[in-house]
């Protein structure tokens, strides 16, 4: 919940579409364990920033993933913010440090309207994009 606590305070929720991420918002099972891939993106009133939160319950890695930015929106810079079941798997988008829930800088894609992440399993990405 910390997550959503932190990058999705004062924003809306907007759509989040998936392609290629498979299971991609898995559904609940008869147990109440869910399985795949969770995904929610959000907004800024002042449309300054746009922010993803995911989860990966998935005890699989999922790879890279590239997000794309709505193409009204060109971000200036961008940053994510992991949290997994070990430091081991935490992702570290500068192949520096593998901090859990330190910032990592996310590089952007020419054009400066996508990124490609590393998604490991059993983890929370929070990325954020600002104009």
């Amino acid at each position: 919940m910390s997550h959503y606590a932190k990058y999705a305070k004062e924003t809306r929720r907007v759509k989040l579409d998936a392609d290629g991420i498979s299971p991609w918002n898995a559904s609940v099972a008869a147990n109440g364990v869910s399985s795949g891939v969770h995904g929610t993106a959000y907004k800024t009133e002042d449309g300054n920033s746009i922010s993803l939160v995911f989860y990966n319950q998935a005890d699989t890695d999922v790879g890279d993933i590239q997000i794309n930015l709505p193409s009204d929106f060109t971000a200036g810079s961008a940053w994510a913010v992991i949290t997994t079941s070990s430091d081991k798997d935490a992702m570290s988008t500068d192949n520096v440090d593998k901090k859990l829930m330190a910032r990592h800088l996310v590089t952007l894609l020419p054009g400066k309207k996508s990124a490609v992440l590393n998604f490991p399993k059993s983890c929370i990405i929070s990325v954020k994009f600002i104009k």
